[in-house]
């Protein structure tokens, strides 16, 4: 079931607007700062922005008391970062938990083409980590952990019904293809998330 598009253009909007605030920035801030440095950073503002998009995505759902908060245990398992909500309408769990890769992806796009511009470790770094960051979720929420469905990859599992082959497929194909974008710095095939009030998807734009 898909709702307007809309909101769809309303939650791009809100994403793309904190990408460009947060990444350019960020990147010239960082480079005169140690390679170590550069890449903690960079490994913090991916972190962040992925809990940023869940935030987003919560609240376009209309899910009620988000709060997002950073290194602490939840049901017995140790979340980097966590986003929880008090009230959530069923339909609107999917776009919620896919509100951080969708995230993810965003800070992607910007950190290839700001290290277009500034090729700084700060900005390859952040190309490295939104580009696997699904990848390596997927792996441990699936193959590693004890199965707690507070996991991104397990909880869309749980929503979905899609095996564990097909999410790891997903998650894989978007490493690929975003790696061959950094390698190649060009956008033949772009992999993005879109969500919606009542949906979720994963797409491939071709340019010819």
């Amino acid at each position: 079931m898909k709702g307007t598009k809309g909101s769809t253009k309303g939650f791009i909007g809100i994403v793309a607007v904190l990408a460009v605030l947060c990444l350019p920035a960020t990147g010239s801030c960082f480079a005169p700062m140690s390679d170590a440095a550069q890449i903690a950073a960079a490994f913090m503002t991916n972190l962040a922005m992925h809990e940023v998009g869940h935030a987003a995505a919560g609240t376009m759902v209309g899910a009620s008391g988000v709060n997002t908060s950073f290194f602490n245990t939840k049901n017995g398992s140790f979340f980097l970062g966590h986003t929880e909500y008090h009230n959530l309408k069923q339909e609107g769990r999917l776009p919620f938990l896919v509100g951080g890769p969708m995230m993810n992806s965003y800070t992607f796009d910007f950190a290839l083409a700001d290290y277009d511009r500034r090729p700084t470790t700060y900005n390859k770094a952040l190309m490295f980590f939104s580009c696997t960051d699904f990848l390596y979720y997927s792996v441990y929420a699936l193959y590693i952990s004890k199965g707690n469905n507070h996991y991104d990859p397990l909880a869309i599992r749980q929503e979905t019904g899609l095996s564990r082959e097909t999410i790891l497929g997903v998650a894989l194909t978007q490493t690929i293809l975003n790696g061959m974008r950094a390698f190649n710095m060009q956008d033949r095939v772009v992999p993005y998330f879109e969500v919606d009030r009542y949906w979720a998807s994963f797409n491939l734009r071709v340019s010819f």
